[in-house]
């Protein structure tokens, strides 16, 4: 089995595009849970791949698409309302269904550039990451998602050959959940 965890950059200063003290600080909190990957791909927005390094990991790959998604189709998608509202949506429309199928497969070609038993890490994007996750646990019956992912957070997929038969949300403390610091 193979495990692909995703998890959302964290804070930076806007209007700029680096990490803020608080965001460095969080994905440090972070990183003492995380334990080792065997291989981190980021999207080429600079707060990903700063993410990866405040979290104590090295970037092996840098993927554009795992940071590219118009404004258009975020709207389309309702983010930051709950995955389960994203799911409905994507459901209807056939330019974001289509988006999320995109995703997966850039996440299973990272995914195939590891051995079977490793670890990998992806850094990406709100409203990005939920929509993948939609394709990804399409086969699974999923009773309810909840909200989309805050700061830092993700979910852990686990691989068995090419399919995914596990979803886990990864959550931080109450305290220290944030969708947006603008």
């Amino acid at each position: 089995m193979r495990i692909l965890e995703i998890r959302r950059h964290t804070m930076r200063a806007k209007p700029g595009v680096h990490l803020s003290q608080a965001g460095i600080e969080l994905a440090q909190t972070v990183s003492k849970d995380l334990g080792r990957f065997d291989y981190v791909a980021c999207s080429d927005k600079e707060r990903s791949a700063e993410t990866a390094v405040a979290l104590g990991c090295a970037v092996d790959e840098t993927i554009s698409g795992l940071g590219t998604i118009s404004e258009t189709l975020v709207q389309q998608s309702g983010w930051p309302d709950s995955i389960d509202s994203m799911s409905l949506r994507a459901e209807k429309n056939p330019d974001l269904y289509r988006f999320s199928d995109e995703q997966y497969l850039i996440w299973k070609a990272v995914l195939e550039r590891c051995k079977v038993s490793q670890r990998t890490l992806v850094i990406s994007h709100g409203a990005i990451m939920e929509l993948g996750l939609l394709a990804a646990t399409r086969e699974m019956s999923i009773a309810q998602y909840g909200a989309v992912f805050g700061y830092c957070e993700g979910f852990r997929l686990t691989f068995e050959r090419d399919a995914c038969i596990g979803y886990e949300p990864i959550r931080l403390p109450t305290q220290l959940q944030l969708i947006s610091n603008q």
